[in-house]
């Protein structure tokens, strides 16, 4: 991630995700993660931008673990960082909820019916009125997912475990 400042952590997605369930136990998750040089399969970012308003504000910084294909695709419900694919923006990382994943039928916001792809995915961000996204510029190839968000690390009031929102997605898939 260009500019993230990468954080080391020992433990699996699954601790990490029993430790963010408080503020205290995430600042020494998150203590613990910067001090260890065990792996490099999360980072941290900061979110620009209102598109994932109310889950993110801007200047929001999450831990993102960095995506492998090994791991399998992103799932619907999960909020992923992936690369634009908007032509002269590749470089740009926007952060996106997954609402569909290949083969799905979807209606999208402006009331198409559409099918994503195979190796796609249908990204939005939250907010709706605000978010350049699938609906515009369409099914995104997978390989463009460069992580899953995990965690809201910055504001500590803010603190804690990503929601996935798997069945809210449901009712337009």
């Amino acid at each position: 991630f260009p500019q993230a400042e990468h954080m080391q952590g020992h433990g699996t997605y699954g601790m990490l995700r029993q430790l963010l369930t408080s503020p205290a136990a995430a600042a020494a998750a998150i203590t613990t993660a910067s001090a260890a040089k065990v792996t490099h399969d999360f980072c941290t970012a900061t979110v620009a931008g209102t598109s994932m308003a109310p889950t993110f504000q801007t200047a929001t910084t999450i831990l993102v673990r960095h995506f492998s294909p090994a791991l399998g695709q992103a799932e619907r419900g999960d909020v992923v960082v992936l690369r634009s694919p908007e032509k002269g923006s590749e470089h740009t990382l926007l952060t996106k909820r997954v609402v569909a994943v290949a083969g799905d039928w979807l209606y999208s916001r402006d009331g198409r019916l559409v099918r994503v792809p195979t190796q796609h995915c249908w990204v939005e961000g939250d907010n709706a009125s605000n978010s350049n996204d699938s609906t515009h510029y369409g099914a995104v190839p997978c390989a463009n997912v460069a992580g899953t968000v995990v965690a809201k690390v910055w504001p500590p009031a803010q603190m804690g475990v990503v929601a996935d929102r798997r069945e809210e997605g449901h009712s337009r898939v």
